[in-house]
């Protein structure tokens, strides 16, 4: 017999300054492919799929960094 699933710990959902990263890497990341015009990521080049991953990121740091030099505690 099958149990249920247990529900999401704290520690298994993205903290509030990780979830501020995604949303700020969201929309440039969705400008970055409307501008690529290619939506299947499986037909990208190896340039292309950097390309994205560093907006992302980039995005995500910009976001992070004033985050985590308040004083609050980042968990």
């Amino acid at each position: 017999m099958a149990t249920a699933p247990k529900p999401p710990t704290p520690h298994d959902l993205p903290a509030h300054f990780e979830m501020a990263a995604i949303e700020a890497a969201s929309e440039p990341a969705g400008v970055y492919i409307e501008k690529l015009g290619k939506t299947d990521m499986a037909t990208w080049s190896e340039k292309e799929w950097y390309e994205f991953l560093e907006v992302i990121i980039l995005t995500a740091r910009e976001k992070m960094t004033p985050l985590l030099t308040q004083d609050e505690i980042p968990y």
